[in-house]
């Protein structure tokens, strides 16, 4: 799209217009907290309240979740206060079932008004401005029926810079508190908490942590470990040796030689035929070789990148050492490069073998660990850009993620920074709010989510919380301490190549946004974004123009026939929500195309019609069969035979047919859909 605006005003434009107050977010039917018995109200899950002292309850829309951003943006627009903790800002100023009707920043900034959006965001971007400011955090306070204006004073930490967290005095202040406070947690999360809570030590550039960090690595490389790849513990495995090798190649340590060799040897064997892990190993085939299907839950793509990533940095060891690289460590990375490389131009990684997840940027992290991955690969340009773009864009779909979103906090920045400082700097200028909530006023960082959405199940603000171990405030060292690059992973010896141009950054956050103004295009506005770079743009162009009378059917199909393959498999998904039969033709014709993604696009268009869809029978059942491959042959443009999913799921085609024509059911694996 044309007339992007710049990836710091798209920020600042955000930022004051939750701060002043626009009217706007979701219509929602959230109670009213000064007029209902606050008894009521179910106090399971509540945010930290940044360094307030305060976590509050708000209402949560399940409607609005993944890359909306607003599943508390829905009107009266209040945060009730839940707990007050002790020696805070708040305390004796606010208490347990206070409601907070607004805020302002800035003393004698008074009075406050009422919230007019999202409470939470405003309260966040309040802090920042606080932070930047004086100190003084203004609260329009309702208690029992009884409102009024109260002010609490904040730590003055500065402004966030316009680089952040590169050059900036504030992400540096926030580094330092938080490191001082991991400085001597033990190492007794399991994984991932405690391989985390290692590279956040090294990863801070703080000697004086090295011997602790060396005490366990060398505990779990021990110089007689042998690991079983038909026993894989794909988590366990997979952030040890990114740990490992982190601490190899910024300390030259050869006492965990032997253990790196281990875990990237065990693990490139346990990677199954198609480049992917689940939560352990692949089979073995029927006559005992390696790389079989993943079995029995299917492949986990959260733990297969970890897993990849591991394999990858653990060769770069290798090499560095002058060790020899074992003959199953470089087909692994070959086919995870072929497997995750699939998805680039079509969606966000899913969960497991799934279709790419092409409506919007809430991989939980996925997206980002891959970026990340591929960087470190060397070669691989294309999917480099696309999933470090993927990252930036994901900013409102961070707090989206199944079984909660600690993977989303450990590497979005890290995913954004491989493209560069202004990259990340733009990715987390849109959610300082975020940071700046889920930091406490001691400096240590709280874990709130939970399955797909929502708070946590914390009420004492000192209460720790985390995501399966995984350490909050670890998380987020690796977050402030990328300035730092003292780690691959953390843009160590980065190659420039890979840094993203101003224009895509823009771009990246104007796609993070598209999905909440899109409605408002008009058609020549949506007939455009029909080509845009990103995926998502154009899945949701391609929904919003579907179901717009205005939308010229003979245009689309005109478009179902250019040059350019996004352009077709665009078309044929808005045509298969427009559903008009004049396009039935072009259709059936895009079932054979060039480009294998557009004929995905055309079948599932064809499914859209149903029976409707009779009179091109003959052409999808010689498509089917003209597309069919050997199942035993993996094909790395469509691994899942998506190309052919068309017939097992369109059954009223199926039915429709006399008895003594209808072709038998294929294999689900035949058909693409496990």
């Amino acid at each position: 799209m044309k007339n992007i605006p710049s990836a710091r005003a798209v920020f600042t434009g955000l930022a004051l217009t939750l701060l002043l107050g626009a009217a706007g977010g979701t219509q929602a039917a959230a109670p009213d907290l000064t007029t209902v018995d606050l008894s009521t109200i179910d106090r399971t899950y509540t945010y930290n309240l940044g360094p307030t002292g305060m976590r509050g309850w708000m209402y949560r829309d399940g409607n609005n979740v993944g890359d909306f951003g607003t599943m508390t943006a829905q009107k009266p627009w209040q945060i009730l206060v839940t707990t007050v903790g002790a020696s805070t800002p708040a305390s004796g100023m606010m208490a347990s079932n206070d409601v907070i009707l607004g805020v302002s920043a800035g003393a004698g900034n008074l009075p406050v008004s009422l919230f007019t959006n999202d409470s939470r965001k405003c309260l966040g971007w309040a802090i920042v401005a606080a932070e930047a400011g004086d100190g003084t955090l203004n609260l329009k306070r309702w208690r029992a029926g009884v409102t009024n204006d109260v002010s609490i004073h904040l730590q003055v930490m500065g402004a966030y810079s316009a680089t952040a967290p590169f050059n900036c005095p504030k992400s540096a202040l926030i580094l330092s508190n938080a490191c001082n406070l991991i400085a001597h947690k033990a190492f007794n999360a399991g994984t991932p908490g405690d391989q985390v809570l290692g590279l956040a030590l090294l990863a801070s550039g703080n000697t004086n942590y090295l011997s602790r960090v060396r005490t366990y690595d060398r505990s779990i490389a021990p110089a007689n470990l042998a690991l079983n790849p038909n026993a894989c513990d794909t988590w366990g495995w997979g952030y040890n040796n990114v740990l490992l090798t982190e601490y190899y190649l910024l300390t030259g340590d050869t006492n965990v030689l032997h253990g790196i060799n281990e875990h990237t040897v065990g693990l490139a064997k346990a990677q199954s035929l198609y480049g992917t892990f689940g939560h352990g190993g692949a089979e073995q085939h029927a006559d005992g070789s390696l790389h079989g299907s993943i079995s029995w839950y299917g492949p986990v793509n959260q733990a297969g990148l970890a897993a990849n990533l591991a394999i990858v940095m653990g060769r770069k060891c290798l090499v560095a050492s002058g060790s020899a690289v074992d003959p199953e460590i470089d087909p692994a990375i070959g086919r995870a490069a072929k497997f995750f490389g699939y998805f680039v131009d079509k969606g966000s990684i899913p969960y497991g073998e799934h279709e790419p997840y092409a409506d919007g940027h809430s991989s939980n992290g996925k997206d980002c660990s891959a970026a990340v991955m591929f960087a470190m690969m060397g070669n691989q340009p294309e999917a480099t850009e696309f999933y470090t773009r993927m990252s930036v864009a994901g900013y409102n779909g961070r707090e989206y993620g199944h079984t909660g979103q600690g993977f989303s906090y450990l590497w979005g920045a890290m995913g954004a920074n491989v493209g560069g400082t202004n990259a990340v700097a733009s990715y987390l200028a849109q959610v300082y709010w975020h940071l700046d909530l889920s930091r406490r006023c001691d400096g240590s960082f709280v874990y709130d989510g939970g399955e797909q959405y929502g708070g946590s199940e914390v009420y004492d603000y000192w209460a720790d919380s985390s995501y399966y171990g995984l350490d909050p405030t670890a998380t987020y060292v690796l977050t402030y301490a990328l300035p730092k690059q003292q780690l691959y992973i953390t843009g160590k010896n980065a190659n420039p190549a890979n840094w993203l141009s101003n224009a895509a950054v823009s771009n990246a956050i104007w796609v993070g946004m598209f999905n909440q103004v899109c409605a408002g295009y008009n058609t020549n506005q949506l007939m455009a974004a029909l080509g845009e770079y990103d995926p998502g743009v154009r899945s949701w162009a391609a929904a919003t123009l579907g179901t717009n009378p205005l939308a010229s059917v003979s245009a689309l199909i005109g478009l179902a026939g250019s040059t350019n393959a996004r352009l077709r498999a665009s078309a044929c998904q808005t045509l298969g929500v427009r559903k008009d039969t004049s396009a039935l033709t072009v259709l059936g014709q895009r079932l054979t195309d060039t480009n294998i993604w557009v004929r995905s696009k055309a079948a599932k268009a064809l499914q859209n019609y149903g029976n409707a869809a009779l009179p091109q029978l003959t052409t999808m059942l010689t498509a089917f069969v003209t597309n069919a491959t050997d199942p035993h042959v993996i094909v790395w443009d469509d691994p899942f035979r998506f190309r052919t999913a068309i017939w097992p799921t369109n059954c009223s085609i199926r039915w429709a047919l006399p008895p003594s024509t209808r072709p038998r059911t294929c294999s689900t694996r035949q058909c693409g859909l496990v």
